[in-house]
């Protein structure tokens, strides 16, 4: 059991280390490098080719405003279904997703200024908390009529934005630490270390599958081994 959770943090931070060092500053990049870790690679792409910038930031200013007047649709049309519905259960509904929108609004009216202050966590926070409103929302229509398709459509599209937000913001706050020589090299050295163990990790993965596991356990050691040379650099 401790084996396949090692495996699978190898995995995650081999990949994400790998890719913010290898490609996060790249412009050519950005795309093939955010998109991939979000909910909806094609509807991400589809954004960020659309915002006119590769800078990250920049992105990241773009897709919070994206979604800050997706969130002020969505209320708009809660209180308007709200308004115009006869069944008390749907009012209500209604009703309790427009309070849902109106704290997605505000939160992500808060991730904006946490975004001009570079506080990429707390960008991360609110965005998060945007998220789960909007999923609340969503919950209480888990059975649609045909008036609040739309409400649903929405609600998903904005939670399409929100994780390129996040992909956004966690690029950002980790490119911006690394601004010493010294450690940029160490941490370029890392990522060639868990581009190795990552290599490791999927042959594990298909010896494991042929059930041959005296070659998982030699290939799971050689990660390990490359995750101690990381840590090395850094004692």
């Amino acid at each position: 059991m401790a084996n396949n959770s090692r495996l699978i943090i190898v995995s995650l931070i081999g990949v994400l280390l790998f890719t913010i060092i290898s490609n996060a500053t790249s412009s050519n990049n950005v795309v093939s490098t955010i998109c991939p870790k979000t909910s909806n690679l094609p509807f991400c792409s589809s954004v960020l080719k659309s915002a006119g910038t590769t800078d990250l930031k920049g992105l990241a200013i773009y897709t919070l405003n994206l979604a800050h007047t997706n969130a002020r649709k969505s209320l708009t049309l809660a209180n308007s279904l709200a308004k115009s519905t006869t069944n008390p259960q749907l009012k209500q509904r209604y009703f309790s997703c427009a309070e849902n929108y109106d704290e997605a609004v505000g939160d992500i009216e808060n991730a904006q200024k946490n975004l001009a202050l570079g506080d990429f966590n707390a960008v991360n926070i609110v965005t998060s908390g945007a998220m789960t409103e909007i999923n609340d929302c969503q919950d209480k229509l888990a059975q649609p009529s045909k008036n609040t398709l739309l409400l649903l459509k929405n609600g998903k599209t904005i939670n399409d934005i929100c994780n390129i937000i996040l992909s956004l913001t966690l690029l950002n706050s980790l490119v911006k630490t690394i601004t010493n020589p010294q450690l940029k090299q160490c941490y370029s050295s890392c990522a060639e270390s868990y581009d190795e163990a990552v290599g490791d990790t999927e042959n594990a993965q298909k010896d494991l599958a042929l059930g041959d596991f005296n070659a998982v356990n030699i290939v799971t050691s050689g990660a390990m081994t490359e995750i101690d040379d990381c840590h090395d650099k850094f004692t």
